[in-house]
């Protein structure tokens, strides 16, 4: 199983869980993924590491209907939770964990804090 990491590292505001990652790396299997579509080639329950801009500390959400949609202007600003919700819409709903980061912060303390939201077999 591989801890599933979405992010742009260009853009500041959306790289924090890239930089977490990129502490995890030592102890737990990354794949970085550059577009939700990636997720159909998993099977069984998945682990995603995410930036949130609501938020202030790390959190686990394993429902999708909790997360933010932003307003989408083209095919191109599809983002991971329209995704998601889009998936469970069509009836193709996976099985996710989400664990979310802030988009500032420390990424050592921030990834300490994820290692204790992640299952031991990751």
């Amino acid at each position: 199983m591989k801890l599933l990491v979405f992010g742009n590292k260009y853009l500041k505001e959306d790289s924090m869980a890239i930089a977490v990652a990129e502490e995890l790396e030592k102890n737990i299997d990354i794949e970085y993924c550059e577009d939700p579509w990636q997720l159909l080639n998993h099977e069984g329950e998945l682990f995603l590491l995410d930036v949130a801009s609501n938020i202030n500390n790390v959190r686990r959400i394993e429902d999708v209907s909790e997360l933010d949609v932003g307003k989408s202007v083209s095919l191109h600003d599809l983002d991971l939770s329209y995704f998601l919700k889009l998936m469970k819409a069509i009836g193709k709903e996976l099985k996710i964990t989400v664990i979310a980061v802030p988009p500032q912060g420390n990424a050592k303390k921030l990834a300490d804090k994820v290692m204790k939201l992640l299952p031991d077999q990751l």
